[in-house]
């Protein structure tokens, strides 16, 4: 059974997702052709490790991002 690391699965995947009040990640969108690459671009974003939260006006904000995985 071939894995996909052996497949030379290519392709960018677009992952929009937002940094919440409390600095943990929340996926809102994936889009790519493949979805074996957009399951594992959520993997990834959902990976990450808290982010220092946005302000204004010294309150938290919510922040979205759309960001660019190539694989």
């Amino acid at each position: 059974f071939p894995t996909r690391r052996s497949s030379d699965l290519q392709g960018r995947v677009i992952v929009q997702f937002c940094i919440n009040t409390n600095g943990s990640v929340t996926v809102l969108a994936t889009r790519g052709k493949d979805e074996s690459l957009k399951r594992e671009a959520k993997r990834i974003i959902e990976a990450l490790p808290h982010f220092t939260v946005g302000k204004v006006k010294g309150k938290p904000i919510t922040t979205t991002f759309a960001y660019p995985i190539h694989f």
